[in-house]
C-alpha cells in the first residue's frame, strides 16, 4: 500500500474539515464581535455545508477531464485564499458569501480524495484506503478543530481561521510532492454513469449518510454552548473537551473498516441506533442541566459512542458504493459526499429551530428524531 501518498490524501479531508468547522467552539465571541446571534454565526455553517452539497455533484461533472491530482491541490489553493478573505472582513454580511464560495469549491475536496485513493490501490485493498483517507475527517475533529478552537480562544476567532490558511497551504505542498502523477483504476474510469448511482440500494446508502450526520450535527452546530452548558468550560479550552468527538471518530473509522469487510451495509442500523440514542442522551443531560462533573460524564457518554458510529457508517457506506456504483463511483461519491454535508447543513439549521424553540436540549431532541428516522431507512436496506 502506497503509505505517503495516502497519508498526503488524508491531509486534504483534515484541512477541510478543519475549515469548515473551526469555529464551532467560539460562536460566542463571534457573535459579540459581529454583533449579531449565535444562532445567526451557527448557520454560518450551515450556508457552508449546504453549498459544498451544491458544489461537489456540479463540479465533479463540469470538471471530470481536469487531472484530479492538479484539482485537489488547485482546491486547496483555493481554499486558503477564501479562508484568509474570511479572516479579514469586517461584518457578517460580508462573510456570508466567502463561506458559501468556500463550501461550493471545498466540495471536491473529499471525492478527490477519495477518487485518487481507490486509484492507488487493487480492489482487494479499497476499503481499507477509504477508511485511511476518512481518518482526515476524524483527525480534523481530534485534532484539528480543536486546535483552531484554542488558537482562536486566544488570540480572536479570526486567528482561527489564519490557521487554516497555514494548513490548507501545507496540504496542497504535501499532495504535490507525495500522489504520483498518475494512477489508474477501472473505478475512476466514469464520472457520469446516472443509471449506476442511482440504482438501489445507493439511494438508501445517501440518505443513511445524511440522516447520520443531519442527526449528528443538530448538536455539533451549537457545541460550544453545549460543552459550556454541561461542563462549564468556556473559551479556548472547549477546544480541549472536542478532542473526545475525534477520538471516538478514530474509534469508528477502525471498528466501520472491519464491519465494511464483514457484515457490510447491514452494520448501519445498529450504528444509526447509537446516533439516536446519544442524542436522546444529549437532550436529557441538558434538559438537566448538570454542571461540572455530572455534566462532563454525561457529556462523554454522549460524545464518545455518538462519534464512534458515524464515523464507523463513512467506511461502511463507502465501501458498498465502491461495490454497487460500477462506472459511476466517482459521480457516486460525490453524491455521497454532497449526503455528508446537506446532512451537516441541514442538522444545524434544524438544531437551530429546535434551539429557538425550547433551548439547547430542543437542539438534542431534533437530532434525537432525525437518528430515528435514519435508523428506519437502515432497517429498509436490509430488507
Amino acid at each position: 500500500m502506497p503509505r505517503p501518498a495516502l497519508v498526503a490524501l488524508l491531509l486534504g479531508p483534515l484541512a477541510f474539515s478543519t475549515g469548515a468547522f473551526v469555529f464551532g467552539g467560539l460562536l460566542v465571541p463571534m457573535a459579540d464581535d459581529l454583533d449579531v446571534s449565535v444562532n445567526a454565526v451557527a448557520q454560518l455553517q450551515t450556508a457552508f455545508a449546504i453549498a459544498c452539497a451544491v458544489g461537489g455533484p456540479a463540479l465533479a461533472i463540469a470538471l471530470k477531464r481536469v487531472d484530479r491530482k492538479s484539482l485537489l491541490i488547485a482546491v486547496m489553493g483555493f481554499l486558503a485564499v477564501i479562508h484568509a478573505a474570511s479572516a479579514l472582513v469586517a461584518t457578517y454580511e460580508m462573510l456570508l458569501p466567502l463561506r458559501i464560495l468556500g463550501g461550493f469549491l471545498g466540495a471536491l475536496t473529499v471525492p478527490l480524495a477519495s477518487t485518487l485513493a481507490v486509484a492507488l490501490v487493487p480492489p482487494e485493498m479499497r476499503g481499507r484506503a477509504l477508511a485511511i483517507v476518512s481518518g482526515g475527517t476524524a483527525l480534523g475533529l481530534l485534532l484539528g478543530i480543536p486546535l483552531g478552537s484554542l488558537i482562536g480562544g486566544t488570540f480572536g476567532w479570526r486567528a482561527s481561521l489564519w490557521y487554516t490558511v497555514v494548513l490548507s497551504i501545507a496540504v496542497a505542498g504535501a499532495i504535490a510532492a507525495l500522489v504520483p502523477a498518475r494512477t489508474a483504476s477501472a473505478t475512476t474510469a466514469s464520472t457520469s454513469s446516472a443509471s449506476s448511482v442511482l440504482s438501489w440500494p445507493l439511494p438508501g446508502l445517501y440518505l443513511s449518510t445524511l440522516l447520520a450526520f443531519a442527526a449528528t450535527f443538530a448538536t455539533v452546530g451549537l457545541v460550544g454552548p453545549i460543552i459550556t452548558s454541561l461542563t462549564g468550560v468556556t473559551g479556548g479550552a472547549v477546544g480541549f473537551v472536542q478532542i473526545l468527538v475525534g477520538i471516538g471518530s478514530i474509534l469508528g473509522l477502525v471498528i466501520g473498516a472491519r464491519l465494511a469487510d464483514g457484515i457490510g451495509d447491514k452494520a448501519l442500523l445498529p450504528l444509526l441506533g447509537v446516533v439516536c440514542l446519544t442524542q436522546f442522551v444529549y437532550a436529557a443531560g441538558l434538559a438537566i442541566a448538570p454542571s461540572g462533573i455530572v455534566g462532563g460524564a454525561i457529556y462523554a457518554l454522549a460524545t464518545l459512542p455518538g462519534a464512534a458510529a458515524l464515523f464507523a457508517c463513512l467506511p461502511v457506506v463507502a465501501a458498498s458504493i465502491a461495490r454497487h456504483a460500477s462506472g459511476g463511483a466517482i459521480l457516486a461519491f460525490a453524491l455521497n459526499g454532497a449526503t455528508i454535508f446537506l446532512g451537516q447543513g441541514l442538522g444545524i439549521a434544524i438544531g437551530g429551530v429546535g434551539f429557538s424553540l425550547s433551548g439547547l436540549s430542543g437542539a438534542a431532541l431534533m437530532g434525537t428524531t432525525l437518528g430515528l428516522i435514519g435508523a428506519y431507512v437502515a432497517f429498509r436496506l436490509r430488507n
